[in-house]
Order: structure tokens, then C-alpha cells, then sequence
């Protein structure tokens, strides 16, 4: 197990999602095992230590939505027993999967962190009203509320993907 450490390029650094300067992670992983930390992906690929050729949007956004499902059951555990504190984390692990899940459907890295919402703005797929909801859910993101509002994120999010991937398949038989 070969674990690095990278520092954060400054168009990441954003202390919501990223308390210090730095990210450790192994490097003998996979790409889908590697997208369980938000904008790892990305950001090894901005600094040339993963080749974008090697990414698949579609496996990564299937994986990532699979990872949401499973950490969604756990926040709403926390949520129940009125655990804000513990939500929190992987709260915010969530919304960061969500962000990249916006630009990966749009078959797009993610390139910074510092305009993420006006950036999301400009996707083609993303759910309405993206932008408020987002910043919503960044204000309070150990609040129930937020939580509610992230998980309709993700199910709008998932419902578009898949009918541009049909339409997209339908494009392909003609």
C-alpha cells in the first residue's frame, strides 16, 4: 500500500471540503475506488498524476451514485437520533460527491472549487434551481433540511443522467 500526499492546488482550496492544505491518499487504487474522495479524480488528473484518458464518466457516476445510497442510509441514521455532529462529515462527503457528480454526468472534470456554484450554473445537466439549493445546503450542512435537499438533489440529478444516456443510446442506433 502506497500512500501519497499531495498538496491542494489553489483552485481547490475551499475549507468547506478541505480543512488543511494537503490530501493523503493510496495510490495503488483504482479510479472508482479513488472517486470515493471528492475531487481526488480531478485533481490528480489537473496535475498530471492520472491520465484523462483513463476516465470513465459513466462508470464513475455509477459508483458514486451506489456510494450516495448507502451514506444516505447513514446520515438518516444520525439525523434520527438527532446526531447533527455526526452527520456533519459525511454530509459534507456527500456534497462533495454530489459537485462532482454535476460535472462528471456533464462528461466534464471538475477544474476549481472557488466558484462552485456559479460554475454549476453553466452545466447542461443539473437540477433546477441548483445554484440556491447549493448554497442552501453549504450553509447548513448539518441540518435536516439540508439533508432532505441534498438527497432530491441526487435523485433529480440521477433521473436526468439516465434519460440523456437513453436518448444518447437512441441517437446511437440511428
Amino acid at each position: 500500500m502506497s500512500e501519497k500526499c499531495i498538496g491542494i492546488p489553489s483552485s481547490f482550496q475551499n475549507t468547506f471540503f478541505f480543512p488543511c492544505d494537503h490530501l493523503c491518499y493510496c495510490s495503488d487504487k483504482n479510479l472508482l475506488e479513488l472517486a470515493e474522495t471528492p475531487f481526488l479524480v480531478d485533481i490528480l488528473v489537473m496535475m498530471d498524476k492520472r491520465n484523462k484518458d483513463e476516465v470513465d464518466f459513466n462508470k464513475l457516476v455509477q459508483h458514486v451514485f451506489k456510494l450516495w445510497k448507502v451514506q444516505k442510509v447513514e446520515i438518516s441514521k444520525h439525523f434520527k437520533a438527532r446526531d447533527r455532529k455526526s452527520a456533519k462529515p459525511l454530509m459534507i462527503e456527500g456534497i462533495g460527491w454530489f459537485v462532482n457528480l454535476m460535472f462528471w454526468t456533464n462528461d466534464q472534470l471538475l477544474t476549481r472549487l472557488t466558484e462552485i456554484t456559479d460554475d454549476a450554473a453553466h452545466l447542461l445537466l443539473k437540477p433546477v434551481n441548483a445554484k440556491e439549493r447549493l448554497s442552501y445546503i453549504f450553509q447548513f450542512p448539518d441540518q435536516f433540511h439540508a439533508f432532505i435537499q441534498l438527497s432530491e438533489l441526487y435523485e433529480e440529478l440521477e433521473k436526468q443522467w439516465y434519460i440523456a444516456i437513453r436518448k444518447k443510446q437512441h441517437i446511437d442506433k440511428k
